[in-house]
């Protein structure tokens, strides 16, 4: 079963990814505060994805992003950004900063199911 851990403060977006990643058999843990779900990620078990919310109280995603991709220990993990920021500068950005892909809301249940079982594959990041 694959491991995923999402950052995101509307609870009506975790209800949607808690129900679709169900379906494809991922374990979901959820977390409203990026710093909360930054301790999660560094106290292990290591996930085999992260999604992350760019606007996030505590800890941004961006902010999550570096501090993953700046620790040598999870660099690899690989990062979905799943942000309302729909601006081509806002993608390439968490592009720059290390994420694996960034799907904006409002998305399609079938893409997310699809990126969640290609990111978290061996060897994905």
């Amino acid at each position: 079963m694959k491991r995923v851990i999402f950052a995101e403060d509307d609870q009506h977006i975790t209800m949607l990814v808690e129900f679709c990643l169900e379906d494809i058999g991922c374990e979901l843990e959820t977390f409203n505060n990026g710093a909360t779900a930054y301790e999660r990620i560094q106290a292990g078990p290591e996930p085999d994805l992260v999604m992350l919310d760019l606007q996030m109280p505590g800890m941004n995603g961006l902010e999550i992003l570096t501090a993953l991709k700046a620790d040598p220990k999870r660099s690899h993990i690989p990062v979905l950004i799943v942000s309302a920021r729909a601006k081509d500068a806002d993608r390439t950005r968490a592009i720059e900063y290390g994420a694996s892909a960034y799907l904006t809301k409002p998305f399609d249940t079938n893409e997310l199911c699809d990126k969640v079982r290609t990111l978290s594959a061996p060897g994905a990041s």
